[in-house]
C-alpha cells in the first residue's frame, strides 16, 4: 500500500512539473528585408514575423534604435513608416514605406508581439546610384558608346516628342545635327512618369528603320518643366546610356 501511496506522489509531482500543450511559450523572429529600397525613390519593403504562442489577430509594435545593438531607443526616421499586421496562423508582416525624401542609411528596429521582442533587424535604405546625374537638368545623351551631346553645344537640335514624330502612341527623345546628317532617336510606350517602360526602339541615320532595344526607364520626372533622366541599353550586354529631356 505504502508503495502504491509513492508511486502516485511521484506521478503527480511529474505531472504537475510538465508544460501543458496549451502553455507554449511566446516567440516572435522577424526575417530578412524583402527587396531594396533606393534613395530618392519612393519605395517599400516587408519583412516576415515568425511567431510562436501567439493568439490570431493579435498586432505588434516597433521600435527603432540608434545602432544594431539595439540598446539605445530612438524615434522612427524621417520618410519612413512601419506598419505591422495582425498575426494569423503564426505569421505577421512588417511593411516598412519609404518617400523619395528618404535619406540612405542603416535603420534598426525591434518588433514586440504579445509581450515578447524579437532581435534587431535592419532597414537598409541603398544609395541612389545617379543622384548625380539627377541633379543636372541640361538635357544630354551621353554614354551607350557614344560621346556626350549637350543642347548647349550648338552643334545639335534636342527633339522632345510626346507623341505624333514616328509614333503617336509613343513618348520619344532625341537630337540631330544642325545639317541633319546625323540623328539619334528613342521612342518608348508607357507615358514619362518614372518606372520600367515598353517596347522600346532607336531610330539612327545609320538605321533609319526602327529597331528595338533592350531596356529603357525613367528615373526621374519634373512635370513642371517636362523634364525626364533616362536611363537604357541597346543590348542585355552593352554599355548603359542616359538622356535629359525638356520640353522646349
Amino acid at each position: 500500500m505504502m508503495k502504491k501511496i509513492i508511486l502516485i506522489f511521484i506521478s503527480a509531482a511529474i505531472f504537475a512539473g510538465c508544460a501543458s500543450p496549451m502553455d507554449t511559450p511566446v516567440t516572435v523572429k522577424i526575417g530578412a528585408q524583402s527587396v531594396t529600397i533606393t534613395a530618392g525613390t519612393a519605395g517599400s519593403a516587408t519583412f516576415t514575423v515568425n511567431t510562436e504562442g501567439v493568439a490570431n489577430g493579435t498586432k505588434g509594435t516597433i521600435q527603432w534604435f540608434t545602432t544594431s545593438a539595439g540598446t539605445t531607443t530612438t524615434t522612427a526616421p524621417a520618410g519612413i513608416t512601419v506598419t505591422v499586421s495582425a498575426v494569423s496562423a503564426n505569421k505577421a508582416t512588417v511593411t516598412a514605406t519609404a518617400t523619395a525624401a528618404v535619406v540612405a542609411g542603416s535603420y534598426f528596429f525591434k518588433v514586440t508581439i504579445d509581450g515578447v521582442t524579437s532581435g534587431v533587424v535592419t532597414l537598409t535604405i541603398s544609395a541612389d546610384a545617379y543622384a548625380s546625374f539627377k541633379a543636372d537638368a541640361t538635357p544630354r545623351f551621353e554614354g551607350a558608346g557614344n560621346a556626350t551631346v549637350k543642347l548647349t553645344d550648338a552643334t545639335h537640335l534636342f527633339f522632345a516628342d510626346k507623341g505624333g514624330l514616328f509614333a503617336a502612341t509613343k513618348s520619344g527623345a532625341g537630337y540631330a545635327s544642325r545639317d541633319g546628317s546625323a540623328y539619334y532617336f528613342i521612342e518608348w510606350g508607357g507615358g514619362t512618369n518614372p518606372g520600367t517602360k515598353t517596347s522600346p526602339t532607336l531610330r539612327t541615320h545609320q538605321n533609319p528603320s526602327e529597331v528595338v532595344i533592350s531596356s529603357l526607364q525613367i528615373l526621374k520626372e519634373d512635370t513642371a518643366t517636362g523634364t525626364i533622366w533616362g536611363i537604357y541599353k541597346l543590348t542585355p550586354t552593352s554599355a548603359e546610356g542616359k538622356f535629359v529631356r525638356k520640353l522646349l
